[in-house]
């Protein structure tokens, strides 16, 4: 049978790279459908494909699909997509200048090796059910999305094609680079990162929550970075009030995890989440008040402490647990926030995770920090309360 062609032009390099040499062109999204297979894979990788309907996978569409369209509207700030398949065999090469190839091959000879995610919001967008089954979505949700799928279909997205230049590549090479692109981890591990400036629930919840104890009025909480800077006007950073908020309502273990993925679950069903808030806006602002004459007379004290505000979460979860009404609650934020935040305070002896620096002026952590200083911390918070409830 007689292949179908195409041909693409972009800019590639002359070398080869594990088998491999990559075009890189932009492709606009309805071309998509004419260049490259989107509805076949092989029979190899059908099982792995099916698991598009599971919940992750689910969830994950939908953030991309938010995410093309904040991109689309200019919102806020997104990678652009791209997308990487890769060509069995090249029926024609040939070099144009300047580092442009065009190359001619049969679209039905392509596999999308990276970007699947990415591929199936985009055919969501574009009126397919998912791109590996032709199947139409409703009409009502085709045209309510006509502007935002018009828009999707002349953008250009960036597409790498990966291709041997000198023989065909077998089916089980290409499955080879789908395997080794989906198993990468290129990325630093940290989970929190991933909640940062994301609209997810989490975040949600964490901003009302700031929003309700009127958190801009000591400063605000910064969004774009997990720490704070001495020339920062913040209060804190919504990683820290992320931390805060796990430890208050799944306290040690899921503050020390970074279960950031499990609001909606569990501990953190909707309706626990709802019935834990006021307890938590309540304390912090009692705490906030009572300490606001020492966030703004010196920043070098315990009280900007990102360890020090995930106690406090870890305080609340106590308090919780214990079945304290509002009024306890709110007395306890008070009683706290009362106390002597500066390094230098002699009451800092009394805990565990704190000794005097060799100048014997200030206190400082001793415990090499994470759980165990938080841990200790939260405990003497908590003796404290105890003390002056006597």
């Amino acid at each position: 049978m007689q292949k179908k062609s195409v041909k693409l032009e972009g800019l590639c390099s002359m070398h080869t790279f594990g088998k491999v040499q990559q075009l890189m062109a932009n492709v606009k999204v309805i071309d998509l459908f004419n260049l490259f297979s989107l509805f076949d894979v092989p029979n190899e990788l059908e099982e792995a494909f099916q698991t598009i309907h599971s919940r992750n996978n689910q969830k994950r569409i939908e953030l991309a699909k938010n995410a093309i369209e904040s991109g689309l509207d200019n919102a806020v700030e997104v990678p652009p997509p791209s997308l990487t398949f890769v060509v069995e065999e090249i029926l024609s090469h040939k070099t144009l200048g300047r580092g442009i190839v065009e190359i001619e091959y049969d679209p039905l000879d392509t596999m999308i090796v990276d970007g699947v995610i990415t591929l199936f919001a985009m055919m969501q967008i574009s009126g397919f059910s998912h791109p590996f089954e032709k199947k139409r979505i409703s009409k009502n949700l085709t045209q309510k999305n006509s502007r935002v799928r018009q828009e999707l279909a002349s953008y250009p997205v960036q597409v790498n094609l990966l291709f041997s230049p000198t023989e065909p590549l077998s089916q089980k090479a290409c499955i080879t680079l789908y395997k080794k692109y989906s198993q990468a981890e290129n990325n630093i591990y940290a989970p929190l990162i991933e909640s940062l400036n994301a609209e997810l629930p989490l975040n949600t919840y964490v901003k009302e929550i700031a929003n309700d104890i009127a958190l801009d009025s000591f400063g605000g909480m910064k969004t774009s970075s997990v720490r704070l800077s001495v020339k920062d006007p913040y209060v804190t950073t919504e990683a820290t009030m992320i931390r805060l908020v796990l430890g208050a309502i799944g306290g040690a273990d899921y503050q020390d995890k970074n279960k950031v993925d499990l609001f909606g679950s569990g501990s953190f069903s909707a309706e626990h989440i709802d019935t834990i808030k006021p307890y938590i806006c309540i304390f912090m602002e009692a705490w906030l008040n009572s300490v606001k004459a020492q966030l703004l007379s010196h920043k070098n004290g315990f009280h900007y402490s990102t360890t020090l505000w995930q106690s406090l979460g870890l305080v609340i979860h106590k308090l919780y647990l214990e079945k304290k009404n509002l009024e306890e609650f709110a007395k306890a934020g008070a009683v706290l926030g009362r106390l002597d935040y500066s390094k230098s305070a002699k009451h800092w002896g009394r805990c565990d995770a704190l000794e005097l620096d060799m100048s014997g002026q200030s206190y400082k952590n001793v415990t090499g920090g994470g759980r165990a200083f938080r841990i200790a911390l939260t405990n003497y918070l908590l003796t404290y309360l105890s003390e002056r409830a006597k």
